[in-house]
């Protein structure tokens, strides 16, 4: 990456603009604006599908049962390449369907891509490389893009004009290793690792930091889409949900869960942890009635203590004792008094136990008065 890019990245207007983790501000001078919810809601959706279909076929007519296919077999968020003839037609006509489905435009690679590709409904516009004016321009306008990028310079420069995904492209040789290393270094980035990512190691590509993968080459096969084959599609879409290996199974009894499923699993124990579901907020609820309840108690106890505080205070001051110095704090008779009592429980312990070693004493006397005296007698 040459230098000039990272000083543009650095002198970008996005970059001081928009909020670094998400990257947008709202401008209402500008064309084709988008909200940040909307923003707000593609990362989600991406966060819990973490997979995308990508989809780069020769023939328009190949695109819909491909993409179909691929849709029936668990795919929620998907992308039509602009290399793919006919590609701003399938986005229109799938985004038009309203199921669900989130809708991407991939191969972006100037303004009027992204305009074209925003107009026909495109959710989130993808990049296999990264031209800053295009990445501020979707900042500016609340367009989740995620452009292509392979060092980390590249990622966190990209991360810094504003794209809220960073797609990690070619993915073939960064492997896992690679995905954690920038991660764990940068850990505000959404590194997508597109190309290179098959069905054996999405799932560690996941473990790795990813936060989420395009599936390309191993979900759609060269050769099963010339032959047409779209149940092969589909059982590798069905593959990838259940885990990367369609049929493998834990047990006799129960199925390999797929990793979404484990991930959507793993999300609701951190809800739980962290108090975020009904029944752990309607218990911290109670928590915090039970505290206020205990408090109550506790000031009622504190009152009667000063009340009989006072009263003993007013009893000395009527037998014509020295009564405390005025100005000192209840607080203080309080703590007399709590004094006074310990003493007095003192004492009258102490007594009881010199009452009962005067009575043994009593009776070892006698006994040893008598032992004496039927000695005398013998």
């Amino acid at each position: 990456m040459s230098a000039s890019l990272l000083r543009h990245a650095l002198r970008s207007p996005a970059r001081h603009q928009l909020p670094r983790a998400l990257g947008a501000r709202a401008f209402s001078s500008k064309d084709r604006m988008r909200t940040q919810a909307s923003v707000d809601h593609v990362l989600k959706v991406f966060d819990q599908e973490k997979a995308c279909a990508v989809l780069r076929v020769p023939k328009a007519e190949w695109a819909a049962p491909a993409m179909d296919a691929a849709i029936a077999g668990g795919f929620k968020v998907i992308e039509f390449t602009l290399t793919t003839p006919g590609c701003l037609d399938r986005v229109a006509e799938f985004k038009a369907r309203d199921d669900g489905v989130m809708v991407g435009c991939g191969t972006v690679m100037n303004i009027q891509d992204a305009k074209d590709a925003l107009d026909a409904g495109s959710d989130f516009l993808v990049a296999p490389v990264l031209v800053p004016e295009v990445v501020t321009w979707c900042a500016e306008r609340n367009v989740v893009i995620a452009p292509g990028c392979y060092t980390p310079t590249e990622l966190y420069t990209a991360h810094m004009l504003g794209a809220q995904i960073q797609k990690l492209f070619p993915g073939v040789h960064a492997g896992p290793g690679y995905v954690k290393a920038v991660t764990s270094a940068l850990p505000m980035l959404r590194v997508n690792p597109t190309s290179g990512v098959d069905l054996s190691n999405v799932e560690l590509m996941l473990k790795s930091g990813a936060a989420s993968v395009g599936l390309v080459a191993p979900l759609f096969d060269a050769a099963e889409i010339a032959k047409e084959d779209w149940d092969a599609v589909h059982k590798r879409a069905v593959a990838a949900d259940d885990g990367g290996e369609q049929g493998q199974v834990e047990d006799e009894a129960r199925p390999r869960r797929g990793w979404k499923q484990e991930r959507k699993e793993a999300r609701r124990e951190e809800d739980l942890a962290g108090g975020l579901v009904e029944g752990e907020e309607k218990k911290a609820e109670e928590r915090m009635m039970r505290n206020v309840h205990e408090g109550k108690k506790k000031e009622e106890r504190t009152s009667i203590r000063r009340s009989g505080a006072e009263e003993e205070r007013s009893d000395s001051r009527g037998e014509g004792r020295r009564g405390p110095a005025r100005g000192c704090e209840d607080a203080s008779f309080v703590t007399r008094t709590d004094a006074r009592g310990e003493e007095e429980e003192d004492r009258m312990s102490r007594r009881g136990r010199e009452d009962r070693w005067d009575q043994e004493l009593s009776r070892g006397e006698e006994e040893e008065k008598r032992r004496r005296e039927a000695e005398a007698e013998e």
